[in-house]
């Protein structure tokens, strides 16, 4: 008979849900199991059952999501901008060029002091890598986002440079743009001749439909509005004491088909001649099988160049000369490579200088002539003595332009 309205050994269950009626339980019987105190939030009235393992997938998200902001945290610790931090423990990857090939070392960096530590192995410190190069997969939503960012503003920046060239009026000349390869990986190698490089090469891969990435001085990054522009184009900083880490950051983007643009006399040439090579863009192509193209330019010299103040008269002549590309072994010998870039650039740009519309008029030694030419520009030896951005590790040139 039913007692108070509940049979003895059936579960008691509220009138409706969430009825707050106080329900009084019979007593169970022997042997059966009480899951009030297996689960104490099961006896409550209305309560709804859980599955078994929905606590324990709870806990595993919320471990997921603390990872990952870890992650981010430690990204976000590392991409300081240059310049930044001088209070702070920092660790440099500084690549060198050597017999056997390129060494990279650890130098630790503390404000101003430096001090240089053992070489990369077991007991190394750690850094903090990219996803991709620690084994994981990429986050597909954040590098499509990321890319369509970046994407947007080369091709906003690449419009207003388009019409800074129109203003001036520069008669461009542009030849072998279509040496470039319309997709994969490709290292774009420069001379230096001016502060509108940049913009020409980037011109001579318009054709091909080519954004590329420049391996530029972290200098540029010092001016707010500049630094954001250049770092949301997807440009690379370099630190000459420490470029280890261009170096990284070029050869991830390569290893992704992107083109990369370098100049690798690391600053412009006084003497309007190929100066002594850094082994980066030889060391990039040999690592990644990234094809080199040699590219050239001559004219703009003339416009906005270092020592000189810009000359903006309109109807200066510039020429860009794009070469086929080879490709570097992973075996090859870095400084003979070096050499034989230096001597390919070296011979473009004489093709270039003797053109007509670049020749002074007669009797005349202006600056932005070669002296090889009968211009007025120092010799590659005395412009090497003025020249205060030579590196040391840079090749002495053994190539030499006609006498």
């Amino acid at each position: 008979m039913a007692v108070g309205g509940v049979v003895p050994g059936d579960h008691a269950r509220p009138h409706r849900r969430g009825d707050p009626r106080q329900v009084r339980l019979a007593a169970r019987p022997e042997g059966e199991r009480d899951h009030r105190k297996a689960d104490p939030g099961r006896h409550r009235p209305g309560a709804v059952p859980q599955h078994p393992g929905r606590a324990d997938r709870g806990g595993a998200c919320q471990r997921v999501l603390r990872d990952r902001l870890r992650r981010l945290r430690l990204r976000l610790r590392h991409r300081r901008r240059p310049g930044r931090g001088a209070g702070r423990l920092r660790l440099r990857f500084v690549p060198e060029l050597t017999t056997s090939g390129l060494v990279v070392t650890n130098q630790i960096e503390h404000g101003r002091a430096r001090t240089r530590a053992a070489s990369a192995g077991p007991s190394a410190s750690r850094a903090v890598l990219p996803r991709e190069r620690r084994g994981e997969a990429p986050n597909r939503v954040a590098v499509v986002c990321e890319r369509a960012g970046v994407e947007g503003t080369y091709t906003a920046a690449t419009g207003a440079a388009r019409i800074v060239l129109r203003a001036l009026g520069l008669r461009i000349d542009l030849l072998g743009d279509e040496q470039v390869p319309a997709s994969g990986p490709v290292l774009l190698v420069s001379n230096h001749v001016s502060f509108l490089d940049f913009v020409l090469v980037g011109l001579a891969a318009r054709r091909s439909r080519r954004h590329v990435r420049f391996l530029t001085r972290y200098d540029v990054w010092r001016h707010p509005l500049v630094g954001r522009a250049m770092t949301a184009m997807g440009h690379v900083p370099v630190d000459r004491a420490a470029p280890a880490g261009a170096y990284l950051h070029a050869r991830s983007l390569l290893r992704r088909g992107e083109a990369v643009g370098v100049f690798p006399e690391a600053g412009i040439s006084l003497s309007w001649t190929v100066r002594g090579l850094l082994p980066g863009a030889v060391a990039l192509a040999a690592d990644t099988g990234a094809p080199i193209v040699p590219v050239t330019i001559w004219g703009p010299q003339r416009v906005a160049t270092a020592l000189h103040r810009p000359d903006l008269r309109r109807g200066r002549p510039v020429s860009i000369s794009v070469g086929a590309p080879y490709t570097v072994a992973p075996d090859a010998d870095r400084t003979a490579e070096l050499h034989r870039l230096g001597g390919r650039l070296q011979r473009m740009l004489d093709e270039l200088q003797e053109r007509p519309e670049h020749q002074p008029p007669a009797g005349e030694e202006p600056w932005w002539h070669p002296a090889h030419l009968g211009g007025g520009a120092p010799t590659p030896l005395d412009a090497r003595a003025r020249e205060r951005t030579v590196h040391p590790r840079a090749v002495t040139p053994s190539w030499a332009p006609p006498a």
